[in-house]
């Protein structure tokens, strides 16, 4: 470890994470990204604890697979879950009111949701093909619901035992997987957004103009607010609207001299 400088990460880096392990398939730069940060971690570790007496530079990793997201707006949110079968739009339309993630949705219990104070708590997730009792953040906060949130919630709370799952899948009997939800947007919505897309950055995109930037980061459960940044992407109409204001700006001099 304490042999180990730029050069042997560089190769590393070039070397070791280029493929997917036991394939051809080449492993995204995401990724890449990942191991190289969980890799700063354990050397921030062992210099912590003393075993080295500095960290070696790491090289920079490019995130060149990512990709441009977008953000619907009201209008084209309702258009595209008007195209989802009925009985799987619920689930979907509450996660465009809370900004919840599909791992989050599919895990709430009953227990978790509120009626009364118009919140449900994030506690657990679904992560692969496990239910985990942490979320992303690890951190436990009630999300708020409003009217159609709280709407949804009422319905599929009713008749049912607390540790139940909030969303079950009418055609199957059991609770929705992320990857259901995920297919379902994708096949029927003809939106040509993915279901994060449709559903938690449109939800970032329409509260960030409506508050200030730390309510938004917390509404978004973000630790760092740099995080919500990537989420929230302005509108064309906004935009325009913005610019537009331009030729209407009055000089308060100009008309003042005109008064006189």
């Amino acid at each position: 470890m304490r042999e180990i400088d730029l050069e042997l990460l560089s190769q590393f880096k070039l070397n070791v994470l280029k493929y997917k392990t036991g394939t051809a398939a080449p492993l995204k730069s995401k990724s890449r990204k990942n191991i190289m940060n969980a890799l700063h971690a354990f050397f921030s570790w062992m210099r912590k604890h003393g075993v080295i007496k500095e960290m070696p530079i790491f090289p920079e990793i490019v995130d060149a697979n990512k990709t441009r997201r977008r953000a619907l707006t009201r209008d084209v949110q309702e258009y595209g879950l008007k195209n989802i079968p009925q009985q799987h739009s619920d689930p979907i339309r509450f996660m465009m009111k809370t900004g919840l993630r599909p791992g989050e949705l599919v895990a709430i219990l009953v227990k978790s949701v509120d009626i009364e104070r118009r919140v449900v708590w994030v506690e657990r997730a679904r992560s692969g093909s496990r239910y985990v009792e942490r979320t992303k953040n690890k951190e436990v906060l009630p999300v708020p619901l409003n009217d159609a949130a709280l709407e949804i919630a009422k319905r599929h709370t009713k008749g049912k035992f607390p540790n139940d799952f909030l969303f079950i899948n009418q055609n199957t009997g059991k609770p929705y997987t992320q990857w259901f939800l995920w297919d379902t947007w994708k096949r029927y919505s003809e939106t040509g957004v993915t279901i994060y897309e449709a559903t938690r950055h449109s939800y970032c995109s329409q509260i960030v103009p409506l508050t200030d930037k730390l309510t938004a980061q917390r509404l978004m459960r973000h630790k760092d607010g740099r995080s919500t940044d990537n989420y929230y992407h302005a509108y064309s109409d906004v935009l325009m609207d913005v610019v537009q204001k331009i030729d209407n700006i009055v000089d308060l001099k100009d008309v003042k001299k005109h008064k006189q």
